[in-house]
Protein backbone atom coordinates (compact mmCIF):
# COMPACT_ATOMS: atom_id res chain seq x y z
CA UNK A 1 0.00 0.00 0.00
CA UNK A 2 3.12 2.14 0.28
CA UNK A 3 3.53 2.42 -3.02
CA UNK A 4 0.49 4.19 -3.95
CA UNK A 5 1.04 6.56 -1.37
CA UNK A 6 4.36 7.91 -2.62
CA UNK A 7 3.86 7.34 -6.30
CA UNK A 8 0.07 8.88 -6.80
CA UNK A 9 -1.86 11.93 -6.44
CA UNK A 10 -5.11 12.93 -6.40
CA UNK A 11 -5.26 14.16 -10.09
CA UNK A 12 -4.27 10.22 -10.78
CA UNK A 13 -7.55 9.67 -9.91
CA UNK A 14 -9.48 11.11 -13.33
CA UNK A 15 -7.20 9.32 -15.29
CA UNK A 16 -7.26 5.45 -13.57
CA UNK A 17 -11.02 6.45 -13.77
CA UNK A 18 -11.20 6.48 -17.57
CA UNK A 19 -8.80 3.85 -18.16
CA UNK A 20 -11.08 1.61 -16.05
CA UNK A 21 -14.21 2.69 -17.81
CA UNK A 22 -12.00 1.94 -21.38
CA UNK A 23 -12.20 5.37 -22.18
CA UNK A 24 -9.91 7.48 -24.20
CA UNK A 25 -8.06 9.31 -21.54
CA UNK A 26 -7.03 13.30 -23.17
CA UNK A 27 -3.49 14.07 -23.63
CA UNK A 28 -3.43 17.45 -21.75
CA UNK A 29 -5.40 16.00 -18.86
CA UNK A 30 -3.36 15.99 -15.67
CA UNK A 31 -2.03 12.57 -13.87
CA UNK A 32 -1.11 9.36 -14.91
CA UNK A 33 -3.00 6.13 -15.10
CA UNK A 34 -2.43 4.06 -11.62
CA UNK A 35 -0.77 1.19 -13.36
CA UNK A 36 0.50 -0.21 -10.36
CA UNK A 37 -3.11 -0.97 -9.28
CA UNK A 38 -3.26 -3.42 -11.72
CA UNK A 39 -1.53 -6.54 -12.53
CA UNK A 40 0.35 -6.94 -15.98
CA UNK A 41 -2.43 -9.22 -17.55
CA UNK A 42 -4.80 -6.67 -17.41
CA UNK A 43 -2.76 -4.25 -18.83
CA UNK A 44 -0.94 -6.13 -21.42
CA UNK A 45 -4.58 -6.99 -22.99
CA UNK A 46 -5.80 -3.46 -22.03
CA UNK A 47 -3.35 -0.88 -23.84
CA UNK A 48 -4.30 2.61 -22.59
CA UNK A 49 -5.63 4.90 -25.20
CA UNK A 50 -5.01 8.57 -25.64
CA UNK A 51 -7.23 10.84 -27.85
CA UNK A 52 -5.65 14.20 -28.67
CA UNK A 53 -7.26 17.78 -27.85
CA UNK A 54 -7.38 20.71 -29.82
CA UNK A 55 -7.59 23.83 -28.20
CA UNK A 56 -9.75 26.70 -29.17
CA UNK A 57 -7.74 29.80 -30.37
CA UNK A 58 -7.98 32.37 -27.97
CA UNK A 59 -10.26 34.91 -29.89
CA UNK A 60 -10.39 38.09 -28.35
CA UNK A 61 -14.50 39.67 -28.07
CA UNK A 62 -15.28 43.04 -28.49
CA UNK A 63 -18.37 44.53 -27.13
CA UNK A 64 -20.27 47.72 -27.87
CA UNK A 65 -20.03 50.49 -25.28
CA UNK A 66 -23.18 50.68 -23.81
CA UNK A 67 -22.62 46.46 -23.44
CA UNK A 68 -19.70 46.75 -22.05
CA UNK A 69 -21.26 49.22 -19.49
CA UNK A 70 -23.97 46.41 -18.65
CA UNK A 71 -21.36 43.87 -18.09
CA UNK A 72 -19.17 45.94 -15.61
CA UNK A 73 -22.90 46.63 -13.93
CA UNK A 74 -23.52 43.29 -13.50
CA UNK A 75 -19.79 42.33 -12.44
CA UNK A 76 -19.90 45.51 -9.85
CA UNK A 77 -23.17 44.10 -8.11
CA UNK A 78 -22.24 40.80 -7.85
CA UNK A 79 -18.94 42.29 -6.14
CA UNK A 80 -16.24 40.97 -8.48
CA UNK A 81 -15.32 44.58 -9.15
Amino acid sequence: MDIYKKNSHIVDIAPTILYLLEQEIPDDMDGKVLMEAFDEHYLKTHPIKYKRTIKESTKRVSYAADEERQIEDRLKKLGYL
